[in-house]
């Protein structure tokens, strides 16, 4: 019996220690996964990107990247605080030899320059490089998206493109009947209009004036022509947009100015001439929405003296 006894003792010291060994081993297991899960998850290496393109780097900054970029065009001046960063030229007038040293990740073009000797130099280099299409307005909003999944960073992209549908529903609900001839010029020496390249076919100028309920005063094929005053006279805008960047008051006037001299066309004899000074104007990026808003309001104005 006390044998027993004592087997029995000793069967039940050892199924303590068992549980107790098991409770220890099941309390250090916890430990260490709420110490492995209280470990900062590690930050996905920041790409570096150099852009060369305004109205992409303004892209970048809105989708939240701006702190990604390294360097920038000699354009890109908005946000401001982009200008503390090293501009590298413009155009087809780029340091390939800087952006080397930089070793970025990503250089971002227009789709210009991705199809000129700037692709050619950094494919030699083999610098990674995209470029950007901004022609129509479809384009912008893709370009945004593309960006904004390269990059992760689709949730700013989906609230500007939510913003854009809004804004694009309301300026087409408050459109006139009577669609107004509109002229946008994009380009001219600011001493004269003998030479303007105006908005043609097929461009975002174009898709804006449709979009606020204009039509092109231009009927030609061609995207950004180059036309006289004569020609002006011939096409008879209801509305003409000169985009003139300027911070110049007397530029502005001086424009006006020059406009008057065109007395038989529509748009001067009712006052629908308009300067367009701010960069955003001639930017096909997220700052679209203030050049649809704009040309909107235009429109209203001119259907308000019909």
């Amino acid at each position: 019996m006390k044998r027993t006894s004592r087997l029995t003792l000793t069967l039940g010291f050892l199924l303590i220690v068992a549980f107790a060994g098991v409770l220890i081993i099941q309390t250090q297991q916890r430990r260490a996964w709420a110490t492995e899960r209280s470990k900062p998850t590690p930050e996905k290496p920041r790409p570096h990107i150099v852009s060369l393109v305004p109205s992409v780097t303004e892209t970048l900054f809105m989708l939240g990247l701006g702190d990604h970029i390294v360097a920038r065009s000699d354009f890109c001046d908005f946000p401001e605080i982009v200008t503390n960063l090293p501009a590298l030229g413009s155009l087809g007038h780029v340091n390939i030899e800087a952006i080397a040293r930089l070793k970025p990740d990503f250089v971002i073009l227009s789709d210009a320059q991705a199809q000129s000797k700037i692709h050619t130099a950094l494919a030699k280099l083999k610098i990674n490089h995209l470029g950007v299409p901004a022609n129509s307005l479809n384009d912008i909003y893709q370009s945004v998206w593309d960006l904004s999944e390269r990059f992760s960073a689709q949730e700013n992209a989906k609230l500007w493109m939510e913003h854009m549908d809004a804004l694009n529903q309301r300026v087409q609900a408050s459109a006139p009947a009577r669609k107004p001839r509109v002229l946008v010029c994009a380009g001219r020496d600011v001493s004269s209009i003998n030479r303007l390249y105006i908005s043609g076919k097929n461009n975002f100028y174009e898709d804006i004036v449709k979009l606020v309920g204009g039509e092109n005063a231009y009927l030609g094929k061609l995207p950004f022509p180059m036309v006289s005053p004569e020609g002006v006279v011939q096409m008879n805008p209801d509305i003409i947009v000169d985009i003139v960047i300027t911070d110049s008051t007397e530029t502005v006037i001086n424009a006006l100015y020059q406009w008057s001299s065109l007395t038989s066309v529509d748009a001067i004899k009712t006052g629908n001439v308009h300067i367009l000074t701010e960069s955003w104007a001639a930017r096909p990026g997220p700052r679209i929405d203030e050049l649809i808003r704009t040309l909107a309001e235009y429109v209203a104005e001119w259907d308000t003296r019909q």
